[in-house]
């Protein structure tokens, strides 16, 4: 039901407002199963042929229903749904991950578990921080009565060969709308068992890469031609190629010109908020703005905030701000876009996912990762100069093998030769040995130099042609996880988080909860837990751990001595619910831990789901902070260590609401705005003498059944 309320735009103009049979398409599929003895025939609803016949018994009728045609456009979705969210004829989709990571392998009880603790999460994210108006209109979309053809539905299935009654499809159906109208009732309640049991289903729900909600709606949008396609009897003889997707996969040659992805306008929108915040959002459905934030400074001098939306127009975009316009509120967009796009049904390619500067001798170049596609485009300003390839990559939706490089994107001297190398990686990458190991890869900043600067001198360069590259030409080290920390099932996820200090590399591998710490040579030194979880690496779950170096780890230095950050944004500390923790250590030889910063109270904050450093200084997000309206936290790392030196043992340090020596809230977000992934890219920056913070927001609009946009806020930063 949340994804057809996040395909509204993608659907024909004459069926947007039939929300009733739009919805009871969305769930009939499903209404059979475990129903009146007719499993089989809820089986066949989940496939193209049933489709097929249901447009065919549209056309034959004397008058175009457009109830039923909206009916069948419900179907429609809930069959793509179920082809990524359960993997059928794919591999490592939602499903499969969960089983694999939280259920010992055991996909049945994962799927118990998935059907209805997803309903739980979604549900309790598009209610979190409604305003009283929008509540209820959420609450009337998802009480809609159900409108569907009874009569027709069941010439449908005797044409494929099942006898069923009216009574039996009405009463399935009803017992279908009575569940959902029970979840709209124990929601609130449930969520948090559910979110306790696995946090990391709470964390992947909308982003895994295959399966996720974000990759079903870019499926869904990719695949709206070919049901097209059934209408207008290009596509009867055959409605398997409706989409690929309901095809077993073969090789990434495949081809077909079906895919078409509505471009939207680029338009943003900005407002200025009642604490003089800047508010920025996109019109653009499902774009995800605010994916990722970079502060640049351009080679003309402009100071610039870059603004990734990963699934701007199906493909992603990156929206170049110049400050100097948007403080005086009139904004100027640039978009940037892979030079090339593809009729492919790929992986949703999300370029603008992640963003880096990265400085040679001469030049400072744009680093954009497009994980879906493993590859990085380098900018030089808005000229797209460089394309570095993954060449063992597998691109198309749903294919195992090497996969989604560019998830992890990040710059730092590793060889220390005085130029900063690229470091790349994807926690989602399969080796010879097992899926999803995961991969570090580190590209020389001195031969990217050498082989970019002759070529943009050379014909091909000055003529505007990108250079393309072969990552392994300028590859000179690539770190995986270390033998006695891997998972015998494999979905070890390493890498789902990195951070460098002078001398050492640390890297989170959330599939064990371990934090990994290699020397920059490659070495690998020795591996670190949360300090109150002793257990062995083998089938870990993550609700033990609490995310534990899932989504960020952070670096300083204080009088010399180097300090680590890690955050378990899942964590449960006494009665403090999925509240979160930073473990704050010191490198003395080896990590020794100093203190545990959490907020002193809440339920379900999520403190740690992002964070960044300036200084001493570390800017922490919490998403759940008051239902979903989200907060950020600055803590003074230096003010802890010098209370660590006085008293020489582990400090547990719990922050207030208000600001304290040792830190507290300087952001609340907007109460009545809906949760919105508050803080999951997060910006510092200086510009004309005052310091900036850029708060990502890319679930803006999350309870509206208009659609999900995405949304930053830009807020002053008191000294």
């Amino acid at each position: 039901m949340n994804i057809l309320s996040r395909v509204y735009s993608d659907l024909p103009e004459d069926i947007q407002d039939l929300t009733g049979s739009l919805l009871a398409g969305a769930f009939h599929p499903d209404s059979f199963y475990d129903c009146m003895g007719h499993s089989n025939a809820g089986e066949e609803a989940h496939w193209p042929p049933f489709l097929r016949e249901l447009v065919l018994t549209y056309k034959q009728m004397a008058e175009p229903d457009h109830k039923m045609k909206a009916f069948i456009y419900g179907v429609f979705t809930h069959q793509i749904a179920d082809i990524n969210w359960h993997s059928l004829h794919k591999s490592q989709g939602l499903l499969q991950y969960l089983a694999h990571i939280e259920f010992n392998g055991n996909v049945s009880q994962a799927h118990s578990f998935l059907d209805t603790g997803a309903d739980f999460i979604v549900l309790s994210h598009q209610f979190e921080n409604l305003g009283l108006d929008q509540r209820i209109s959420l609450a009337e979309y998802y009480s809609t009565p159900w409108d569907f053809p009874t009569k027709e539905l069941v010439k449908t299935y005797r044409k494929l060969g099942f006898e069923v009654t009216e009574s039996e499809i009405e009463f399935c159906m009803m017992r279908g709308y009575a569940a959902l109208q029970g979840e709209l009732g124990t929601f609130r309640s449930f969520t948090p068992a559910v979110r306790y049991r696995s946090p990391l289903l709470n964390e992947v729900l909308d982003d895994y890469y295959f399966g996720g909600l974000s990759d079903i709606i870019y499926t869904i949008s990719c695949c709206m031609k070919g049901l097209s396609g059934l209408f207008d009897g290009t596509m009867v003889n055959d409605p398997w190629l409706i989409c690929s997707i309901f095809q077993p996969n073969h090789n990434d040659a495949t081809t077909s010109s079906n895919y078409a992805i509505r471009s939207n306008d680029q338009q943003i929108r900005m407002t200025r908020k009642g604490d003089g915040a800047l508010h920025l959002w996109s019109d653009s459905v499902n774009s995800k703005f605010g994916t990722s934030l970079l502060f640049h400074i351009s080679a003309s001098g402009y100071a610039e905030l870059l603004i990734g939306a990963e699934y701007d127009g199906g493909l992603g975009s990156v929206y170049v701000l110049p400050l100097k316009n948007l403080f005086e509120e009139q904004v100027h967009v640039i978009s940037t876009k892979p030079h090339e796009e593809t009729n492919k049904l790929t992986f949703a390619p999300r370029f603008g996912h992640g963003m880096a500067i990265w400085n040679t001798s001469r030049h400072s170049f744009l680093v954009i990762s497009e994980p879906g596609l493993s590859q990085l485009n380098v900018f030089l300003d808005s000229r797209l100069v460089a394309v570095i390839h993954d060449e063992k990559a597998r691109t198309q939706l749903g294919i195992s093998g090497p996969k989604q490089m560019g998830l992890i994107l990040t710059v730092n001297d590793v060889n220390d030769d005085g130029i900063n190398d690229l470091i790349v990686g994807s926690c989602h990458y399969d080796t010879l040995d097992a899926i999803q190991r995961g991969i570090v890869k580190i590209l020389s900043g001195a031969h990217f130099a050498k082989l970019i600067e002759e070529y943009i001198d050379s014909a091909l360069g000055i003529h505007g042609f990108p250079l393309h590259i072969n990552d392994e030409q300028i590859e000179i080290n690539c770190f995986t996880i270390p033998r006695q920390l891997q998972r015998d099932s494999g979905y070890d996820e390493f890498a789902t988080s990195i951070a460098f200090s002078a001398d050492k590399l640390f890297i989170g591998s959330a599939g064990s909860g371990t934090l990994a710490i290699f020397n920059k040579s490659g070495e690998f030194l020795y591996n670190m837990i949360p300090d109150s979880h002793v257990r062995a690496i083998q089938n870990t779950p993550f609700g033990s751990n609490g995310l534990y170096g899932y989504h960020k780890i952070i670096t300083g230095s204080w009088n010399e001595i180097a300090w680590i950050m890690v955050f378990a944004n899942s964590e449960t500390v006494d009665n403090c619910l999925l509240c979160g923790v930073a473990y704050l250590y010191v490198d003395r030889q080896r990590l020794e831990l100093v203190a545990k910063v959490r907020p002193e109270k809440g339920q379900q904050l999520f403190f740690g789901v992002n964070a960044l450093a300036r200084g001493n200084d570390v800017y922490v997000a919490a998403e759940g902070w008051l239902d979903g309206a989200g907060a950020i936290w600055k803590i003074n790392v230096g003010k802890i260590l010098e209370a660590n030196a006085n008293t020489k043992f582990k400090q547990e340090i719990l922050l207030s609401e208000e600001k304290t020596e040792f830190g507290g809230i300087i952001i609340h977000g907007t109460v009545g705005e809906g949760y919105s992934g508050f803080g999951r890219s997060l910006e510092v920056f200086e510009f004309q003498q005052e310091l900036y913070i850029a708060v990502g927001r890319p679930l803006y609009g999350y309870g509206s059944v208009s659609g999900l946009t995405g949304a930053v806020d830009i807020h002053k930063l008191e000294d």
